[in-house]
């Protein structure tokens, strides 16, 4: 068994008393502890048990996971867990069960009790080790590189689809399994859409444009915005960028081990608003980039988290004028021994396309 599963294994053991066991069934969570990257996967987990329940299609990937779970892929779910399912107490991920399959559980174990996880596994997942790390730096990497390809192709009449299959198709050529997310690049008063859709807008002389994009490297996400000008920059946009560069650079000082995630978000967000945008930053910080894009820990105005070594997440303020145009500067961090390193290496400097 590889270390890092190894010791996974034994931290989310750690959470479940004797004759308690553990249902995982979200993909993500069931490949942060097995490897396998599967569709149709459950874990059930208790002190003794760890078994990797799937169908003939992924049965030959997962037997060859390097996790220690045995197999078993006969029959339907409820078949499985009737004969593996003997502890009184199991925990289930509600949010990753429909309500059929739960009814199910409680038509055929009526006798067992079926609370819901929470942060059982969410607290073992904030804290990445370092095959992580280097999973997550690669695919930044991969990003990056395939980000300033792309800027060769923007010229003016430029569509924004025609820039993001761009950026796309560079980042599945340098080893990207897949996006992310949805690559969102937005010309002009569709950069004002925080997380818009490309539309068919083509660009024109003035246009801020607004990229935010990322890509999966074995199964670890990457995270990046940047703002950039084609041809010109107007004084409203120039002093919008300066404060939000200024409002990422203060949120990046404060972040350390320690520190409050809210905190964070207060020093960028008053920046913004004493800086005359009262109105203009709607949603929070950043948030945990790991296995999911969108991850603990969250950097908002109610979280009540605490920056730890080991974290990774993004810091990106940004302000939108309906109508107008969109900023935002967006990079992944993560603290090691206390210092706060970006995973990204692009300049966050106003940028002009001419």
């Amino acid at each position: 068994m590889k270390e890092c599963y190894k010791l996974r294994l034994e931290r989310l053991r750690s959470q479940l008393k004797e004759g308690e066991g553990i249902l995982v069934s979200d993909p993500k969570n069931a490949f942060y502890f097995s490897g396998i990257n599967s569709s149709n996967i459950h874990l059930y987990v208790t002190h003794e048990k760890a078994v990797l329940l799937t169908d003939f299609r992924y049965q030959q990937a997962a037997e060859e996971n390097e996790a220690g779970f045995s197999v078993v892929a006969d029959g339907s779910l409820i078949s499985k867990l009737k004969d593996l399912m003997t502890e009184e107490t199991v925990y289930i991920e509600q949010a990753f069960l429909t309500v059929h399959f739960y009814k199910m559980l409680l038509d055929h174990f009526p006798k067992k009790e079926f609370p819901n996880v929470k942060s059982m596994i969410m607290d073992i997942r904030l804290i990445k080790d370092g095959g992580e790390l280097e999973k997550l730096k690669k695919a930044q990497q991969i990003a990056d590189a395939a980000y300033l390809e792309m800027l060769s192709f923007v010229k003016e009449g430029v569509s924004e689809q025609e820039l993001k299959a761009e950026l796309e198709y560079r980042m599945a050529k340098r080893g990207a399994q897949k996006t992310s997310f949805d690559t969102i690049v937005l010309f002009g008063p569709h950069a004002a859409l925080p997380h818009g859709e490309p539309a068919g807008r083509t660009l024109s002389k003035g246009d801020a444009m607004l990229f935010d994009f990322g890509c999966v490297f074995e199964g670890y996400c990457s995270d990046v915005t940047r703002t950039v000008f084609f041809g010109e920059v107007s004084p409203k946009m120039q002093h919008a960028y300066e404060t939000v560069l200024t409002a990422h650079q203060l949120a990046r000082d404060f972040i350390g081990v320690g520190k409050s995630c809210s905190d964070a978000d207060s020093i960028a967000r008053e920046y913004i608003i004493k800086n005359g945008y009262p109105d203009a930053f709607g949603h929070s910080l950043g948030h945990g980039v790991g296995v999911k894009v969108h991850e603990h820990p969250t950097l908002g105005q109610s979280s009540t988290e605490i920056f730890q070594n080991g974290m990774v997440f993004s810091v990106e303020p940004g302000i939108y004028l309906p109508g107008e145009f969109g900023i935002r500067i967006e990079d992944t961090y993560y603290l090691n021994e206390g210092n706060l390193i970006s995973t990204t290496k692009l300049d966050k400097e106003l940028m002009i396309i001419e």
